[in-house]
């Protein structure tokens, strides 16, 4: 419980399995744009501009590698946060269900 405006006391509740598919589909989307990236070309030929192409195309790998790296940090710290907040609500309603541990 949480105190809310007025010194009302608020309820929530995290909703772990939602939790769990959020987590999951951000792994899976990381490895998928992961797997995307061994689709770009080794070498370009583009002309007059293939510098510029290929300088593009760099940023744009690099930015991807980025957000690959940032996804699956994010999914493992929601996973984490998931288990961490778990592991606090099950210690606190064992207290509650406890005789005198409530009180």
């Amino acid at each position: 419980m949480i105190p809310a405006e007025g010194g009302a006391v608020a309820n929530f509740a995290v909703d772990l399995p939602a939790v769990a598919k959020v987590t999951s589909t951000l792994t899976d989307a990381a490895t998928d744009m992961d797997a995307a990236g061994s689709t770009f070309p080794d070498s370009v030929d583009g002309g007059d501009m293939t510098g510029l192409i290929s300088d593009i195309l760099a940023t744009f790998s690099n930015a991807g590698a980025r957000l690959v790296d940032e996804t699956g940090t994010l999914a493992a710290l929601a996973d984490q946060a998931a288990a961490d907040y778990g592991s606090a609500d099950g210690a606190a309603a064992e207290r509650m269900l406890l005789p005198g541990g409530g009180s």
